[in-house]
Order: structure tokens, then C-alpha cells, then sequence
């Protein structure tokens, strides 16, 4: 199911909007439940996606993270148990199109394909990853989206990542291209939106080289993609869809760089993906509503709060180097010790401890000065009892 909003500016609260659409979803999907559409009698389960365009005409805008000004108007209550929600802002958009574009206009003889995250479905060992012509809707507003362009003799590996370029996440982008490939491109172009030629060029090759393989030196090149802006969008000439040179490399008998020595002991910087994601998920120190507060702040949203579920979601997306220290780092705070101090107040007035925090309006303004964090539940908070502690407390969540 996809929805689209447009507006001229974004507006200052997403409340009424985001309310309208999860109900007329809803609506939808239960009419498709009720005449039996969904789900898909021919297979042993359906995954069904809504995906929501909320675009801005102002260019200034192009590039603004309205998701997460949007993301804590997707109420549980408002949600359908069966579907994952998915939106896409300016932001996200942009990355996609910019993205898609610069590699029509590569090799434009040959069609763009969407390599797929190599699982348990579909994974084929010391093989070349699956791929297709179409997107698959987990891409739809992804921070990686890895794409080839191939023919019988020559497949090129294109990788974009709207993270800013770095030697990190260089280093971890170069072993997920290997990894989605198994090593058997001909060439991997690895793009970053803000990559400068003449300032990154050294750092990017001493990278490469810290792997210690000479096909490696070869085949990479580090470049940078353009953004596309409303304007320039609008400019651009239609492109038809190559469908009928729809070739498939032939991998067989070539030779793989993952069967090199030095370039596995390189492996030690990961961007884990797919199956190999699932050992960092399974732990006691990850729960449920980690997974979901992840996902969140990408676009994604469901009101499964199955952890299975919500790893097999998990598995079925590419996340960017930055993304996946962002998890991290919530984690490690979350598992921190909390520090604490104590105060004490005399209440001068004949009333319950309850009353007299039922009054408390609570400044949030100054809390988080010099802590790097910004409280996203400002607006619901309230004081909690627990009266056999004879305690009232708040809960803060924050992002960094």
C-alpha cells in the first residue's frame, strides 16, 4: 500500500496527518483481509508494507529529517498488528533518487538492479548476492542501497551510503560490497554524498590498501553522488526502463577476492547485514522496544512487539555505518549505571504526596545541557507512583 503527501513546507505538527493516514490504512487492510487478498493464500506468509511519501516543495528542505519531527505521532493504538509502516520524508527520497540517477547514467546500456541482502531464503554460498529489477519496499527510505549494473561479461557493484564520508565507514562499506558479492565484481563504486577527490583521495586509498590485495587496489573507486533537488528533478528527461538486455553475469570460474588470505584477515570492521546481523540481536542486553526505538528513528514502524519478528524485519535491511554506532551507543548508555543524588523538600501545605505532584509542571528546558541528548517524550511526561516505595518518579527517553 503506498500514500503520498505533499506540502508545500513542512508543517510545524504531523499529529492530524499521521492520525488520517494509519486509520485509512487501516480501513483499507481490512478490506482486503475480509475478501481474502491478504494474505496470500499461495505462500506460507505475506509480509504487507504501507509506505507513506510526505515530500515538501521547498528546496530548503531537501534535506530535512522530518521523520524525526513525524515519528511519535505513530501511536501504538493507531497501528495494524499485521503491517510494517514505512516513511519516507525529503531526506530519504533525495538519497533514493540521487542515487538511482547517478547509476542509470552509468554503463547506460545495461539496466540498474537492486542487489538484495543476502538470508536464509535466498542466500547461495561463494555466490554473487541476489538481485532484480524492482526495489524491494525495504529499501524504500534505506541509508544504503546497493545497486549493479552487469552484463554477461562485466557486472559493476555500485554501493551509496548517505552517511558523510569517513575512513570508518569507508573501511566497513568495502567489506559489505565483498560480502553482498562474494568478492566477484568486476568493479565497486563506492559513493558518499560529500566524498572531495583532491582532499579524500589519500585517505580513501590508504583504506583500500590496509587490506593488503592487489584486485582490491584494482576494482575500487571511491566517488561522489549527486544530490538532486526539486528543481532539478523536474528537469530531467524521461529514462525508460531497460528490460530487454536483462543479462546475467556469468560468475562461474572467476576468480573471487574472498578467497584471499590477507584480504579475510582485514575483516575485523564489519557492517553486519542479513543473517549475520541476528548473534548482535540476540542478546539479554537488547529488548524488544530497543528494536522498535531503532527503527523508528529510520522511518520504520510496527506494532509487533515479537522480538523474532522483529529480528527477522531487522535481517531483511541494510543500515549504514553511522546507524548502526547510533544503536550501539543507545545501548551501552542504556546498560550504564544510573547515577543518582538526593534532595529533600518540605511540603507546607495539608496534601497528599500525590496531589502535590499531580500539580508539578515539569521544566524540561535545562536538562540536558552538556549531555549531547535531546528528550523526545517532553510532551507526555508525568510523574509515575509507586506506593509501596512511597516514590513518584518520571521516565526521560532520549536520542543522541
Amino acid at each position: 500500500m503506498v500514500s503520498s503527501l505533499h506540502s508545500l513546507k513542512y508543517p510545524d505538527s504531523s499529529k492530524t496527518e499521521i492520525s488520517k493516514y494509519l486509520n485509512d490504512t487501516d480501513i483499507v487492510c481490512s478490506d482486503l483481509e475480509e475478501k481474502n487478498k491478504i494474505p496470500i493464500k499461495r505462500f506460507d506468509s505475506t509480509d504487507v508494507y504501507s509506505l507513506l511519501f510526505w515530500l515538501s516543495t521547498d528546496n530548503s528542505e531537501v534535506s530535512t529529517d522530518f521523520i524525526h519531527y513525524t515519528k511519535d505521532n505513530y501511536k501504538r493504538n493507531l497501528l495494524h498488528e499485521n503491517i510494517n509502516y514505512f516513511l519516507i520524508d525529503n531526506n530519504k527520497a533525495n538519497f533514493l533518487i540521487s542515487s538511482i540517477t547517478t547509476a542509470k547514467n552509468y554503463r547506460e546500456d545495461v539496466p540498474v538492479k537492486f542487489a538484495y541482502p543476502i538470508t536464509e531464503a535466498n542466500q547461495s554460498p561463494k555466490r554473487i548476492g541476489e538481485r532484480g529489477l524492482k526495489l524491494p519496499p525495504q529499501f524504500i527510505n534505506t541509508s544504503v542501497l546497493p545497486i549493479t549494473k552487469e552484463s554477461k561479461s562485466k557486472i559493476s557493484f555500485l554501493l551509496f551510503c548517505s552517511d558523510p564520508f569517513s575512513s570508518e565507514a569507508l573501511k566497513k562499506l568495502i567489506w559489505l560490497t565483498i560480502s553482498l558479492t562474494s568478492g566477484y565484481g568486476n568493479e565497486y563504486l563506492l559513493y558518499f554524498p560529500d566524498y572531495n577527490e583532491i582532499e579524500d583521495k589519500n585517505e580513501a586509498l590508504e583504506v583500500i590498501r590496509s587490506f593488503n590485495e592487489e584486485l582490491l587496489d584494482e576494482k575500487v573507486k571511491v566517488l561522489k553522488y549527486n544530490s538532486i533537488d526539486a528543481q532539478a528533478l523536474d528537469s530531467l528527461s524521461n529514462t525508460k526502463v531497460i528490460t530487454n538486455k536483462n543479462e546475467i553475469y556469468e560468475e562461474d570460474n572467476q576468480p573471487s577476492l574472498v578467497n584471499s588470505q590477507h584480504l579475510n584477515e582485514a575483516f575485523i570492521n564489519i557492517l553486519p547485514y542479513g543473517d549475520i546481523i541476528k548473534p548482535f540481536l540476540k542478546t539479554d542486553a537488547i529488548t524488544a522496544n530497543d528494536i522498535k526505538f531503532f527503527l523508528a528513528k529510520k522511518g520504520i514502524f510496527t506494532k509487533n512487539a515479537d522480538i523474532k519478528k522483529l529480528i527477522d524485519l531487522m535481517t531483511s535491511l541494510l543500515f549504514s555505518p553511522k546507524e548502526l554506532e547510533d544503536f550501539k551507543s543507545y545501548i551501552d548508555v542504556k546498560g550504564k549505571t544510573v547515577n543518582s543524588s538526593d534532595a529533600f523538600f518540605n511540603i507546607k501545605q495539608d496534601e497528599t504526596l500525590e496531589s502535590v505532584f499531580k500539580k508539578v509542571k515539569i521544566n524540561t528546558d535545562n536538562l540536558t545541557d552538556g549531555l549531547n541528548v535531546k528528550i523526545i517524550n517532553s510532551d507526555s511526561l508525568k510523574f509515575e507512583a509507586n506506593p509501596a516505595k512511597d516514590e513518584f518518579k518520571i521516565t526521560l527517553i532520549t536520542e543522541t
